[in-house]
């Protein structure tokens, strides 16, 4: 599934993969939502190319959607393994004392 592209000049996002949104209209929300589909879904992201965006709010936040959500869609299974470890000692110690 597609969740960021770049069509006609301009950059657009989709929580979905079906109904693709400004990415100049994107709220924290949509940002929480693109990021799960990375961690929970196959996702795409059309790469950032300044020269395809001509609207100057749209390149902004495309690269910067683009440059955040990149590493953890190219190192997917290592986030997966440090959410997974984060709370690893703390339940392990909470087992221990029931």
């Amino acid at each position: 599934m597609k969740i960021l592209k770049i069509d006609s000049d301009k950059g657009y996002f989709s929580t979905d993969g079906e109904n693709w949104i400004a990415i100049d209209e994107i709220t924290k929300e949509g940002i929480l939502s693109l990021l799960n589909n990375i961690i929970e879904n196959d996702v795409e992201l059309d790469e950032y190319n300044e020269c395809l965006l001509k609207n100057p709010a749209h390149r902004i936040i495309y690269e910067n959607i683009y440059k955040n959500f990149e590493p953890i869609l190219n190192n997917k299974s290592t986030f997966e393994d440090d959410c997974a470890n984060l709370y690893k000692d703390a339940f392990i110690k909470y087992q221990e004392q029931s």
